[in-house]
């Protein structure tokens, strides 16, 4: 990755986590995507899976990352939120 994709990707996370629609849709969509089985997905859940957004983006090419459109992100973060808010059950169980 040169330091210009680098760069363009980081200012893309910076205005993904700047933007509260996007958080909020990223917590609604992680919250319809759960089962029954599933525990509740958190505020703490979704601040959690900015890391799985990050590393998920500095991985895409530069010109998947740029034409990501809001929905797309809040489902990428959804997803990254639901797997924080199940490793948090699973350790609280075994804890």
């Amino acid at each position: 990755m040169t330091p210009a994709e680098k760069l363009s990707k980081e200012s893309i996370l910076a205005q993904i986590f700047a933007n509260d629609d996007i958080r909020r849709e990223a917590h609604a969509l992680a919250s319809m995507s759960r089962t029954e089985d599933d525990p509740r997905v958190t505020d703490i859940d979704v601040s959690a899976a900015r890391r799985y957004l990050a590393a998920a983006i500095m991985r895409m090419s530069d010109v998947e990352a740029r034409s990501l459109n809001p929905k797309d992100m809040a489902g990428l973060w959804a997803r990254g939120a639901l797997g924080c808010a199940r490793y948090r059950a699973k350790r609280g169980k075994s804890a």
